[in-house]
């Protein structure tokens, strides 16, 4: 069986400082490894598959449904046994698009990226 992992970061930004040397590393060790973020180049380096992903650092944005029912989309298409979540925003979707799924994947949330609105940095209450 192969070894299946989704990346997920809510911009491309983000995977390009952070991970493409684990994503090569772990396409050596034979992972097949799927990228998916928002604004990604066509190619990143030992990842199989680009996925765009319309996040937007708004919570309540009507993209981000649109960007939860992309990902559960391709969870149930491509067979993850890993998913590797490295934003706030993108880990907050990613969690609720494998809810009541079947042979759900692992699901790693490795934050290291927060979100916050104006109105949360004033202290105003969302």
């Amino acid at each position: 069986m192969t070894k299946r992992l989704l990346y997920i970061a809510s911009n491309y930004i983000h995977i390009r400082h952070f991970h493409l040397p684990y994503i090569s590393m772990l396409a050596e060790r034979g992972w097949v490894v799927d990228v998916a973020c928002h604004a990604p180049p066509s190619i990143i380096n030992g990842a199989d598959h680009v996925y765009e992903i319309p996040f937007e650092k708004k919570m309540l944005s009507l993209r981000n449904i649109k960007a939860y029912r992309i990902i559960r989309k391709l969870i149930k298409n491509n067979e993850y046994c890993l998913l590797y979540c490295h934003t706030t925003l993108a880990a907050f979707f990613t969690r609720v698009a494998v809810i009541g799924m079947k042979n759900r994947p692992v699901v790693v949330d490795m934050v290291h990226g927060y979100l916050f609105e104006a109105e949360a940095v004033k202290g105003k209450r969302i």
